[in-house]
């Protein structure tokens, strides 16, 4: 986590202890991160009326998609499934691969250009590429039909 990140969680840390002698044995003691004032964690039931600010607020989206987009842009720069996979908390790297690996621009341009350096690098080589592989190269060239 950056600096700002840390800052932002010791001040929320701070303001929790600030409840806890506040609400003294109303507060629900508890190792979650993301709590009411009183200590309860805050529940996906939650999470609706932060949407509906999105939506007041003109802001396209939702939780959820700041979630998708998050996993999205750490696999696109180049986090290693599992780790994005632990850090959403999800019990499967399955689960993980299947929602969150999609092909995405980059990663689709990153793939072609890959394999134009290994065709042009194998053309010098005695044993070249057949057809079937520069059929291949030219088929992930086209824009895919569902992004």
């Amino acid at each position: 986590m950056d600096q700002a990140i840390c800052e932002i969680l010791d001040t929320w840390r701070e303001c929790q202890k600030a409840c806890k002698k506040e609400y003294g044995p109303f507060y629900k003691k508890s190792s979650y991160v993301c709590t009411h004032l009183d200590g309860t964690k805050t529940t996906s039931n939650n999470l609706r009326y932060f949407n509906i600010w999105c939506s007041e607020n003109h802001l396209p989206g939702t939780f959820h998609s700041l979630r998708h987009t998050h996993a999205t842009q750490l696999l696109d720069a180049g986090m290693d499934l599992d780790y994005v996979s632990k850090r959403l908390g999800h019990s499967s790297i399955l689960l993980t691969s299947k929602t969150y690996i999609h092909v995405s621009t980059n990663r689709r341009r990153k793939s072609i250009s890959i394999m134009d350096k290994e065709l042009v690098g194998a053309q010098d080589q005695p044993h070249s590429p057949s057809a079937k592989s520069k059929k291949i190269a030219e088929e992930m060239r086209k824009e895919p039909q569902n992004p």
